[in-house]
């Protein structure tokens, strides 16, 4: 399948958003996806202490791409 830049401004942006999910995804699937930064584990690190210490703070994935989608509906 091909997507030019032209087929992607004409999509929504619901479908854009879809788009970029599914090449994440696929680039996880194929073990590709990008290293992360010093930076980015940093952070990813502090999350993960802040989710161990407040564990009741965090909303499950599924919850919350739920909440995302209700949210870009309106």
């Amino acid at each position: 399948m091909t997507v030019s830049i032209d087929d992607v401004r004409r999509m929504t942006p619901r479908e854009r958003l879809a788009l970029i999910e599914l090449l994440w995804t696929s680039l996880v699937d194929a073990g590709e996806a990008p290293d992360l930064t010093d930076e980015e584990r940093a952070t990813l690190d502090e999350r993960l202490e802040d989710l161990e210490q407040r564990p009741d703070a965090s909303v499950p994935w599924e919850e919350a791409r739920v909440r995302l989608r209700a949210a870009l509906a309106r």
